[in-house]
């Protein structure tokens, strides 16, 4: 939201989008209208305008529906109901999420097939994860992260380290610790850092590796190792540091876990 740019970046959507209704007809579906909503929709939710998102979301889907079928299963189609789940998500309504990311999953299988690898089923599987982890329902929480690995672990190799599959890895270790097998947490969020150092560089400074640090630095309170937490904690607190777009609020965060253990 720097320098107002989504804001800028609304009102010249908003125009876009009222040429191209002029252009085409407002009561005419057309792809460059359908995706004019579906911008705007994006830019809603960086504005944090969540039910103007749903409503340009909506749009597009129910554009889309019209353009492609309501039968037909159309990647276009499954990425509106993803959108919608996101912004479900963030408006509370996980129910509404779930259904609307189980309808996008849905339609991907029928379009790539159920026995193939798929990025965007992977991202799927991850969703409804995701939203299962803010139901509280662990179980499935697990089970579905646990599809996304094996999926991406399928499209990128066993052997190569891709920020997909390290975000696998970190979503696992997120619901063990809910789970409370905190083992296995570290386990994950270990493998989750090993890759990250891989993708990154070990001796580049990076967001994604201090989230990790501090992930593991969590994991070791709850174990009762506070000077293995303290380290972990340093470590991030110093990439953090050393990274040149860092948001305060951020460095702060840090400051505050490594008072808490010292």
């Amino acid at each position: 939201m720097e320098n107002g740019k989504p804001y800028d970046a609304a009102s010249k959507l908003e125009q876009s989008l009222d040429m191209s209704l002029t252009i085409y007809g407002h009561g005419k579906a057309h792809p460059d209208i359908s995706l004019s909503f579906d911008n705007l929709g994006k830019v809603y939710e960086k504005l944090e305008k969540l039910e103007e998102a749903l409503e340009k979301h909506e749009q597009s889907l129910k554009m889309k529906l019209v353009i492609h079928g309501h039968d037909k299963p159309h990647a276009s189609i499954a990425n509106s109901l993803d959108n919608l789940g996101q912004v479900y998500v963030g408006l509370g309504d996980r129910k509404k999420a779930l259904e609307k990311h189980e309808q996008s999953l849905e339609m991907k299988l029928a379009i790539h097939g159920h026995g193939k690898p798929h990025h965007s089923i992977a991202n799927s599987f991850n969703n409804i994860g995701t939203v299962y982890e803010r139901l509280c329902e662990y179980v499935k929480a697990l089970e579905k992260h646990k599809q996304s690995l094996e999926m991406n672990l399928a499209i990128h190799g066993h052997d190569k380290p891709h920020p997909s599959i390290a975000n696998s890895l970190d979503n696992l270790g997120q619901v063990y610790v809910r789970l409370g097998n905190l083992n296995e947490a570290l386990d994950n969020y270990e493998q989750c850092l090993k890759m990250k150092l891989t993708v990154h560089g070990k001796n580049k400074p990076h967001p994604s590796i201090a989230n990790s640090l501090d992930n593991l630095g969590r994991v070791y309170i709850r174990l009762g190792k506070p000077a293995n937490a303290l380290e972990k904690f340093e470590k991030g607190l110093e990439m953090k540091q050393e990274t040149s777009s860092l948001h305060h609020d951020f460095i702060r965060k840090s400051q505050k876990c490594v008072c808490k253990t010292g």
